[in-house]
């Protein structure tokens, strides 16, 4: 077993115990990130009975796979020494910080607004005719992966301006609002975010996604030939939507995105 010095990176950095990811301090008995802690809080009030993904228990928990099974990630939680008593006598925040009720209620309707909006992306990727060629247990583990993506670039282009309810995405999500994407350019991006081989469960899957993703790539270039007057605007155009497909997998935003839906995002992606 790895001594608690393999996880020091400097005297004032650690990893989480349980990911891998940047932690943020000792939460609940153990060293983890936000996101972690949030999980391990939610899952024990909730008494939450989660099911392996898998079937098998063992699930790789880091990072990039955190998010996959819940079950095996709240076992790896209890394996490093997170404690359920702490969360059931946490209090909350002791000293009160004074908001007006204005705020509190704007606050509140800007939330409900972007939970509707992300189980909206969850809904339409069920119906996207490429995502339904592959399994019901990789459809849920890409999402899984994904989720993060579809709601920016569906935020982006939402019909109301509603960036005042997420400051720390203005930046993303106003570089993908400035492509002024059509609904069939954002249904075939939204489609080659779905096909992603390298979230496959297995050599089969593997080649149903490179397959999705080959042919979602050139309907997107067809229908960009098919309205573009010259062959320097459409490798243009094509180059620009590709490269902001590119941001988007960065996922720079994730860790923001799962503190604002923390309370939903291991509850919505049983297909």
């Amino acid at each position: 077993m790895a001594s608690a010095s393999c996880w020091k990176i400097s005297s004032n950095f650690q990893l989480c115990r349980v990911c891998g990811d940047k932690s943020s301090g000792k939460h609940y008995g153990a060293i983890c990130c936000d996101g972690c802690s949030c999980f391990f809080k939610r899952s024990i009030r909730r008494n939450v009975k989660y099911s392996c993904i898998a079937g098998k228990d063992e699930c790789v928990i880091d990072k990039a796979r955190r998010n996959w099974c819940p079950r095996c990630r709240l076992q790896k939680c209890f394996a490093v020494g997170m404690i359920v008593s702490a969360v059931q006598q946490e209090r909350g925040p002791r000293r009160g910080i004074r908001v007006k009720n204005e705020k509190l209620k704007n606050e509140s309707a800007n939330h409900k607004m972007l939970i509707q909006i992300l189980l909206t992306c969850l809904k339409q990727a069920q119906s996207n005719e490429c995502f339904n060629s592959i399994s019901k247990l990789q459809r849920t583990v890409i999402l899984r992966h994904v989720w993060s993506e579809l709601f920016v670039l569906k935020v982006s282009h939402w019909p109301i301006d509603i960036t005042d309810a997420f400051n720390d995405l203005t930046d993303i999500t106003s570089a993908m609002k400035a492509l002024n994407a059509d609904l069939m350019e954002l249904s075939l991006l939204e489609a080659l975010i779905l096909s992603r081989p390298e979230f496959a469960i297995d050599d089969k899957e593997r080649s149903r996604l490179q397959l999705s993703m080959e042919n979602a790539v050139a309907r997107l270039a067809f229908y960009i030939s098919s309205r573009s007057h010259t062959a320097a605007a459409e490798t243009t155009r094509f180059g620009k939507l590709l490269l902001a497909l590119r941001h988007l997998t960065k996922r720079s935003f994730e860790s923001s995105l799962n503190n604002l839906f923390s309370d939903i995002i291991d509850i919505n992606f049983h297909l």
